[in-house]
């Protein structure tokens, strides 16, 4: 995927996070549920709709229900089932009762011990579609790293690409959304308070727009690090001791660490004007991170740029010699 569509691809996501974060749809039970609390949705309105979309809505259930089960028919034919296939089967089960459910989300906390929780109906219904993404996501996660250990070196590469751009579009879309929210939120908030018709823009406002920038910022530098790193494995593919490969691991570990500088400095910009302007703000918020996974990761990309500079050294040394 060339670099233009990678950023383009990178921006519809924040601004679908955006959005939904506006129509105040954006929440992390919620979203950990997408998309079968929407389809538990749609299927409800199908059923409420009249007879003919009732008959729809029991056709489609049921088709949704048994889709792993064929996936697993399919593959057992071809003979091609393996061990962990079998979850396509609990699969199939469970989306019978927990797609049922999310139909009819007022059933969930009478099941068995969760009727004396009083569970509300947006947390009941995010349980049940987390629980199919659960199935779900170890399923593929277990393919994926059976697919990982039979794969040759070239291979891993595309793999790794795939991994690293369906990452990140989720990592940007969930927290972007979380900090859009969180603004959106607090606006509303300021809204509602006393002064609002005397002074609509005050100082809390400020420094909302100046937490959320700097709650994004790590999302913006990730995909400025991001951009490089796709670059960097699609050279790999067509050597690791290019010419190119050495610029771009190298150009890597310049970016990630300004990354990390730029996101501490800025962590303690905020903290500091929040403590100077204390006597005038409703609200503060002082953060401290230790970005221990960035710095780990910020030293496995510098020892893998050293262990490239030198083969390619060695490279060179042995092309002279023969």
């Amino acid at each position: 995927m060339k670099t233009n569509h990678l950023i383009k691809l990178f921006i519809l996501m924040m601004v679908f996070g955006m959005l939904l974060a506006m129509t105040g749809s954006f929440d992390s039970v919620m979203v950990m549920a997408f998309p079968f609390a929407q389809i538990g949705l749609a299927l409800r309105w199908l059923s409420l709709s009249g007879g003919a979309g009732n008959a729809v809505a029991v056709i489609l259930y049921i088709l949704l229900s048994l889709s792993p089960l064929v996936v697993w028919l399919f593959l057992h034919k071809k003979r091609k089932v393996i061990k962990m296939d079998a979850l396509l089967i609990l699969l199939s089960g469970a989306s019978f009762l927990l797609l049922y459910l999310l139909v009819n989300p007022s059933l969930i906390p009478y099941l068995g011990t969760l009727s004396v929780l009083s569970l509300p109906t947006e947390f009941a219904v995010g349980m049940a579609g987390s629980m199919l993404n659960s199935i779900i996501l170890t399923y593929l996660l277990l393919r994926l790293l059976r697919a990982l250990f039979q794969s040759n070196g070239k291979q891993l590469i595309r793999y790794m690409k795939v991994i690293l751009v369906a990452g990140i579009n989720i990592f940007i879309f969930f927290f972007f959304g979380l900090a859009f929210s969180n603004l959106w939120n607090s606006f509303a908030v300021f809204r509602s308070s006393e002064h609002w018709d005397i002074q609509p823009f005050t100082i809390n406002h400020f420094f909302a727009i100046i937490e959320f920038g700097m709650r994004v910022m790590p999302i913006l530098l990730t995909i400025w690090v991001t951009v490089v790193v796709i670059e960097m494995l699609t050279s790999f593919e067509k050597g690791y001791y290019t010419e190119k490969s050495v610029e771009l691991t190298t150009c890597l570990v310049k970016r990630c660490k300004t990354a990390i500088a730029v996101v501490i400095s800025l962590q303690l910009a905020f903290n500091l004007s929040q403590f100077l302007f204390l006597p005038w703000l409703d609200h503060v918020n002082f953060v401290v991170t230790i970005p221990l996974y960035s710095i780990a990761f910020l030293l496995l990309i510098l020892l893998m740029a050293r262990f490239i500079e030198e083969g390619r050294k060695l490279k060179e040394e042995q092309d002279l010699f023969v």
